[in-house]
C-alpha cells in the first residue's frame, strides 16, 4: 500500500528557539551553537536519544535562518517501510509501478525545494536509499520514479539519528560518503538526565500548560514528587516527562500532584489508574474520563502501539489496559 498524504502537509516550522526550556549548561551549549548553525546553509547533523527534541531543534534552526517562511517538510525515516521509502523521498510518476496513485505524488525533496528538508532517524534509511540520497547531495538534481523529468533542488538538508552516526559507517550500516556529505555541522543534544535542574522547570511549566488548556487552575506539587522527578533517569528524555506529568494531572484531585500519580516505574509503588467502576471527576471543561482516555491514546502512541511498554508506562495491567481501549474505541 502506498501513502496516501500529502506531502505538502507534512510539517510546519512552528518551533523558535525560545520554545527549548531549560538552563543546563550542556543544553545552553547546544543551543547556542544551534544558533550559530542557522545562519549558515551547511547541512547540519543532529544527534541525541529518543525524545530529548531533535525536531524542535531543527524546526528552530529553520525559523531562525534567513528566509523562514520558506518549506520545512520532515520525512521519519524509521516510520516509513524499507519498500516505499524511496517514492516518499522522491514522488513517482502515474504508472511508475503497480500501484502507483492516479497523477503521480510528490516526494518529500521536491516539497522541501527553496526550504528545509529534515531527516529524522536517518541511520535507519537501507543503504540502497543511502547511495541514492548521496547522488542527489552531490549533483542536487533528482528524478522521481518512472520519470526522465530532472528536478533541480535547493534545500537545506538536517538529518538527525538517536544512535551515533560515526558507530554506524564503523559497523558498515551507514555509508561512510553520506555521513560525511550530512555532518557538516553537527550538534549534539544531552540526555534530560544530564541536564541538572531543567526537570523541574520542564515539569513545572508542562503542568502549567496542561492546566490552561483544561481551564484548571494551576495545581500544587508535593516537594517529595519533585525528588522522585528529579532522581529518576529519564530513559525516554523530555518526551517520557511530559506524559509521566500529564498522567500525574489526570490522577490529581486537580489541586496536588501527589506520589501516587507517578506510574510505578518511577516511584516503585503499584498505582492503579482509573479502575472501572470509578465515578468521573468533572475537571474544567473536561472530564476526567477525557483526559484519561487522551492519556491512553497519547501513550499508545508514543509506546507505537506497544501494549507492554504502554501498560508499564501508565502504571497499570494489561487487561486494565485492554479494557480501556475497548471503552475508548482505541483498537490495536
Amino acid at each position: 500500500m502506498l501513502p496516501t498524504r500529502e506531502v505538502e502537509s507534512v510539517h510546519t516550522a512552528t518551533y523558535q528557539f525560545s520554545d527549548i526550556l531549560g538552563a543546563s549548561p550542556a543544553l545552553r551549549q547546544a543551543i547556542n551553537f544551534a544558533r550559530r548553525a542557522s545562519r549558515m546553509a551547511s547541512r547540519i547533523v543532529i544527534l541525541g536519544e529518543s525524545g530529548t527534541g531533535k525536531e524542535l531543534f531543527a524546526q528552530a534552526i529553520h525559523n531562525a535562518g534567513n528566509e523562514p517562511d520558506r518549506p520545512f517538510v520532515g520525512i521519519s525515516c524509521a516510520a516509513i517501510p524499507n519498500n516505499l521509502i524511496e517514492a516518499e523521498l522522491f514522488g513517482y510518476e502515474e504508472g511508475a509501478f503497480t500501484g502507483a496513485r492516479k497523477g503521480g505524488q510528490k516526494g518529500r525533496l521536491e516539497a522541501a525545494n527553496g526550504g528545509t528538508l529534515f531527516l529524522d532517524e536517518v541511520n535507519s534509511l537501507p543503504l540502497a536509499v543511502q547511495a541514492k540520497l548521496l547522488r542527489v547531495l552531490q549533483e542536487m538534481t533528482f528524478s522521481p520514479l518512472g520519470s526522465n523529468h530532472l528536478v533541480r533542488l535547493d534545500v537545506r538538508v538536517i538529518a538527525a539519528g538517536n544512535t551515533n552516526l560515526a558507530d554506524e559507517v564503523q559497523a558498515g550500516t551507514f555509508r561512510s560518503d553520506l555521513y560525511y556529505r550530512l555532518n557538516v555541522l553537527e550538534i549534539e543534544l544531552p540526555p534530560l538526565r544530564e541536564r541538572k535542574g531543567d526537570v523541574e522547570l520542564l515539569a513545572k511549566t508542562f503542568w502549567r500548560k496542561l492546566c490552561a488548556r483544561m481551564n484548571l487552575p494551576m495545581v500544587t506539587v508535593e516537594p517529595a514528587v519533585l525528588e522522585m522527578l528529579n532522581a529518576y533517569s529519564w530513559p525516554g528524555n523530555v518526551r517520557e516527562l511530559q506524559n509521566v506529568c500529564e498522567r500525574a494531572l489526570v490522577l490529581s484531585d486537580g489541586a496536588s500532584i501527589r506520589l501516587d500519580c507517578l506510574p510505578r516505574h518511577i516511584t516503585g509503588k503499584n498505582v492503579t489508574v482509573l479502575a472501572a467502576g470509578q465515578p468521573e471527576v468533572a475537571l474544567g471543561h473536561a472530564s476526567m474520563d477525557d483526559l484519561c482516555e487522551n492519556m491512553v491514546r497519547k501513550t499508545l502512541e508514543a509506546a507505537g502501539g506497544n501494549i507492554s511498554k504502554a501498560s508499564e508506562t501508565l502504571g497499570i495491567a494489561r487487561t486494565t489496559l485492554y479494557r480501556k481501549m475497548k471503552k475508548y474505541g482505541l483498537g490495536q
